[in-house]
Order: C-alpha cells, then structure tokens, then sequence
C-alpha cells in the first residue's frame, strides 16, 4: 500500500510538471515596448520613482547652469512704479536667485557641489560658463560636468507633464526652459511638504481626538467628587483639566498652522499649473 501511494503521488507531481505553465497576466515585452505613460525601469534603477524624479530634475537645472549660465536672459518685470522694464540677467543668477526664493536646495550631493561652486563664483562677480566646469583644477569639478554633460536627459515628450521630468526638447526658448526646469523641481519641493503637512496635520487631530476623550474623563470624575469631602482629589482634578486644556490649545495652534501652510502650498502648486498652461495655450 505505501509503495502504491508513493507511486501515484510522484505520477500525480510528474502531471503537475508536465503541465503548461499559466500564462502571467503581464505580458513579457521586448525592450523599449513601455506603455506610453510610464517610463522604462532603467531611468528609475536602484532608488524609489520620487527621488530618482527630483534627481533628475536637479540634473536638468545643473546642466542648465554648466552649459547655459553665462547665457543673458531677457526678462520682463515692473518697477515699484508699476513700469515695465526689460533687463538682461545672467541664467545662473536666475537659478540661485529662484532656488533660494523656494527655500530649495540640491539633495543630490555632487549636483549640490556644483550649485554652491555657482553661487560662490557669483558673489565675486564672476559668472562661470561651460569652460569652467569642464577645465576645472578640481578632478571632482571636471568628472561632475563631464557626467552630466555626456548623459543629458533624452525623454519622451509627454513625459514632462506626466512625471515632471525635463526632456531635452528644449532649446528654442531658453527662458521657457529654464522656468520650466525650476517649476519641475519646484513642484516636487511643494508636494514633500505637502505630504509631510498632511501626515503631522493627521497626527495632530489623532492628539486632539485623545485629549477630548481625556478631558471628558476627567470631567466625568470631577462631577463625582465632592469639593468639601474631597477636596485634595477635586483640586488636583481641576489641575488635570487645565493641563489638558492649555495642551489642547497648542495642538490646536499648531492645526491652524498647517492648514495655512497646506493652502500656502496649494497656491504654489496653483501657480505652477497656471504656468504649465500659459505655455500650452502659447503653443
């Protein structure tokens, strides 16, 4: 009987393996066969899709800054009079001056190498071009812009207003570009913040929900005391609730701080749509 049963086991295993495997339900493709909207796996290798997207994006303004940052922009502004002006200002000083006005700085360590060389060479007056990067004394310098020089951002064009990410379609409007790789990065910047607002706001009302339900409890043994029979447990009640109450109007406050943020940022985040679709109306 055992030799039997082990004899139908293993013919039962042998059918099993014999079977044609099921057919995954994602089909193998052929390199390059991606969908339109997701981009191919190598251009996010190794690191999670929103880092790799803000790496690119600071890649995109540090290429801006090594080939074109000598380059004069012509930008129109108003003076505090409310007349039009039209000056001429060095892409570096664009991108420094923009990048501090966000509050953003490059996480990307060599790409932060580069943007504090930048600003540095500016406060002496000097604006760097594509030489000084590329023949630099510093080996670091030179294998930086070297790297990014020989690797620009080649990507499908649809891809920008999908993931951000500049491609390098670019070159016909040199101030359109520019504001279109600060934006990309600008944008990434605000949604961090936002999802870490939304994360402490939840955070904050989970501390008002228990604080409620504290004061309540305290409440409710307030009112079964007695302040002349117990006056020691009452007092210290009472010293309880104010605790709790001077807590819930700091978490409180601090609520009221992160949804005026959290609308900060939308306006932000406004602002670049605005722009995005000023652009596409102009085509």
């Amino acid at each position: 009987n055992k030799l039997r049963r082990r004899n139908v086991e293993k013919k039962a295993k042998d059918d099993q393996l014999s079977k044609p495997q099921t057919q995954s339900q994602y089909p193998t493709q052929g390199p390059g066969d991606y969908p339109p909207d997701v981009p191919p796996p190598d251009i996010f290798e190794g690191k999670p899709t929103e880092t790799r997207q803000a790496e690119h994006q600071e890649k995109g303004l540090v290429e801006k800054l090594i080939k074109y940052g000598n380059r004069e922009l012509i930008l129109d502004q108003e003076n505090e009079e409310g007349e039009k002006l039209t000056i001429h200002v060095p892409a570096a000083e664009v991108i420094v001056a923009e990048l501090s006005q966000s509050d953003i700085d490059f996480e990307n360590p060599d790409y932060h190498i580069i943007l504090d060389l930048v600003k540095a060479e500016l406060e002496t007056g000097h604006v760097p071009d594509t030489n000084f990067f590329t023949r630099h004394q510093e080996p670091k310098i030179n294998h930086i812009a070297a790297t990014v020089l020989s690797n620009p951002d080649i990507l499908s064009p649809n891809w920008e207003e999908k993931f951000h990410i500049l491609t390098s379609l670019e070159e016909d409007n040199p101030v359109d570009t520019i504001y279109k790789a600060l934006n990309s990065l600008r944008q990434e910047h605000l949604m961090k913040l936002k999802n870490q607002a939304q994360l402490d706001l939840k955070t904050n009302f989970e501390k008002e929900t228990d604080l409620q339900r504290y004061i309540v409890e305290v409440d409710n043994k307030l009112s079964k005391t007695n302040p002349d029979t117990q006056q020691d447990e009452h007092n210290n009640l009472l010293i309880d609730k104010q605790a709790l109450l001077a807590e819930m109007e700091s978490i409180q406050a601090q609520g009221n701080e992160l949804l005026v943020q959290l609308r900060n940022i939308d306006l932000g985040l406004k602002d670049i749509a605005f722009y995005r679709l000023g652009r596409v109306i102009m085509r």
